[in-house]
Formats: structure tokens, sequence, C-alpha cells
């Protein structure tokens, strides 16, 4: 990992082991962006990436760089949802999360829901490359919005991709965008969308288990599952509020805790 100075909105922590521990070596943000470790150092160090105004302004490049030595654990999360807000000049906002991850170590990605506010303009790529031994779980979840003040898949252009690489090889290529009344009479029943990864050997038992499910298809929830070449899977759905389909995604991933050493939807989700 770079030691470059960083830019505006730049943020970057590195997680190696200490004494046999998973721990913080490195952390660094510059305004707007911040880094906060509520567990610097034990089964799982957990970096918390934040927002001063808790949300992303018209015009911010936020970008979170994270690097994990091999045989580590993290948790990288955010203090509360990411606020698009709209700006009358109609600039774009964007946000890019890349992560390196070594053989052995696994990477747990849990933001808060992404709230677009009504005409707002954003673009978020996240990119993971491990190692062929290294595992990650990511989980990203997009809201309609502001319902109770009349938004209702009201932003102007959303677009949110990821890429997962392992060793040389892309294994997946997930891009969603929303733009306009098209979203609205797509999506009204729904109040989100969301996705669930898991690529790695650490996740290996966890695809199997969730492979072997039907896919669900409720009045309030649905969701499909791709297998991702072997190397996992990555399941997208849809939901009538961010609490459904945070729950639908904590049953399928029931072993977090056991991992993390501590629950993060009950630390964070709540």
């Amino acid at each position: 990992m770079s030691h470059t100075p960083l830019n505006p909105g730049q943020a970057r922590a590195r997680i190696g082991l200490v004494d046999g521990e998973s721990s913080v070596v490195l952390q660094q943000g510059r305004a707007p962006s911040k880094l906060l470790a509520p567990t610097p150092r034990g089964q799982a160090a957990w970096i918390c990436h934040m927002t001063f105004g808790g949300g992303v302004v018209a015009g911010d490049r936020i970008a979170l760089d994270l690097e994990l030595a091999a045989h580590t654990t993290a948790l990288s999360a955010t203090q509360g949802a990411t606020k698009v807000y709209r700006d009358p000049e109609a600039r774009w906002s964007e946000q890019k999360t890349s992560a390196q991850i070594a053989d052995g170590a696994l990477l747990v990605s849990l933001p808060h829901p992404v709230t677009a506010y009504a005409e707002a303009r954003y673009r978020q790529h996240t990119s993971f490359h491990c190692a062929p031994g290294g595992s990650a779980v990511w989980w990203d979840v997009l809201t309609a919005g502001r319902p109770a003040q009349g938004e209702h898949w009201s932003a102007d252009t959303v677009h949110l991709s990821t890429d997962v690489q392992v060793g040389d090889t892309v294994i997946a290529r997930d891009a969603l965008k929303l733009q306009g009344p098209f979203s609205r009479a797509q999506l009204q029943a729904y109040r989100c969308v969301f996705s669930l990864g898991l690529v790695g050997p650490r996740c290996a038992e966890a695809v199997a288990a969730i492979s072997a499910q039907e896919p669900l298809a409720s009045q309030d929830c649905r969701w499909v599952l791709s297998p991702l070449a072997g190397h996992g899977c990555l399941i997208r759905g849809l939901a009538a509020n961010v609490e459904i389909a945070r729950d639908t995604c904590r049953n399928l991933i029931p072993w977090l805790p056991e991992v993390l050493g501590d629950d993060p939807w009950l630390r964070f989700m709540q």
C-alpha cells in the first residue's frame, strides 16, 4: 500500500498480524473521509469509514483503500447510512472502495445503505482483489430515498458496480444503474435493492449451504443466486424495506459473529 499523501476524501487502512491477532497497523484519512477503529486488534480488526456530515455532497470524491495481510480477518463498516445529497448544478458525487486481500485473509464489508435523495447523481465502485486463498463477504443496499417526504426512487441517476478478481482472473463484474422515471415504474413495490456476495475458501461452507436453499420469492422480499465460477456466489434481491433485506442476509450468513468476535448487525445496523 502506498504511503503517498492522501487526496481530499481519501482514506486507507492496512490490517496485519501482531502476536497472532488481526491488527490495524495503518489508519489514515483526509477530510471529508475519516476512519475509526472500534476494534483495532483481536480475533478480527474492525474499521469504520465515515464522512463528515454523514453523507456525500455533490462533487465529493470519496475513496477507501484496504489491504489485508495473510491470514488476517477484518470488518469494514460505516457509521450510518450514506446519504447522497442533490446539487443545483447537477454535479456527480462518487465513492470508490478498493481491497487487496492476501492468502488466508477474510474481509467482511458491511456498509450501511446508500440513500440517494431526489435529483442526486451518484456513482459507486467497489473492487475486491483476492489472492488465490483470499476471501471476501460483501453486502450492499440501495434504498428508494425518503418515501416519508414523497421521494421514492427519485434520484436522477445512481450507478453501483462491483468487480471481484481472484489472482489474475476477474470472476465477477456486477453493475446496477437506476435512472429517473423508469426506475420508479419498475421498483415501485419495493424500497430497497440489495446484494450479498461471498468468495474464497473461508466462505466455501457458507456458499454450499446457501446454494442448497431455494431462491426466495415472497411479497416482501425476493432474491436469486448466481454462482461465481466455482469461487463463490452472488445474491441479488429486492425487499419491501431495509429491515427485511438486513434480516434476510443476516440469516443467510449466521456465522459472521463467530468469525468477527461480535455481531456486526447488532452493533452497526440496528
